[in-house]
């Protein structure tokens, strides 16, 4: 093979589309280390509120045995008792209004097997649903019929 000495020169060369080509490049599995210096984020939030539901549900604790001191005092309260509960000689009343005239005592007062009052002390009981003052006056009237010659 010959041995020439080239000198320097030029190609003309005309570019067009034809050499638009695309290249593929496969990058393996890898991973990057990233260092993140102390910082700190801030941030505000706001006024606002969250509608919350709360399905029936219970829940179980344990109160320890304890008592409390009795404060004795009067106090007036913003609420009424609605009802009371009367009880004579340990028979219930039908009637639980917190205010009546009149009422018939006499059918719930202890009785002996023949249906007469029994003589002696009678209890009356009124209780009522809530705290409240109780003001009541019972009127009792008696029936005295003298029998035989006697001093009485």
């Amino acid at each position: 093979m010959p041995n020439h000495e080239y000198d320097e020169h030029t190609h003309a060369l005309e570019i067009t589309d034809e050499l638009t080509h695309n290249h593929s490049v496969t990058i393996p599995n890898h991973t990057h280390s990233v260092s993140i210096p102390s910082h700190t984020h801030n941030f505000s939030t706001p006024n606002h509120s969250h509608d919350v539901t709360i399905p029936d549900h219970t829940h179980d604790f344990t109160l320890p045995d304890h008592t409390h001191e009795i404060q004795h005092g009067i106090y007036k309260l913003n609420r009424t008792s609605s009802a009371v509960t009367i009880k004579v000689d340990g028979n219930t009343v039908p009637h639980t209004s917190t205010s009546g005239d009149n009422i018939n005592l006499i059918p719930y007062l202890k009785q002996d097997s023949g249906g007469k009052v029994v003589r002696g002390w009678h209890s009356v009981e009124i209780t009522p649903n809530d705290l409240g003052r109780i003001t009541a006056q019972i009127t009792t009237q008696f029936f005295i019929q003298s029998r035989g010659d006697g001093n009485y």
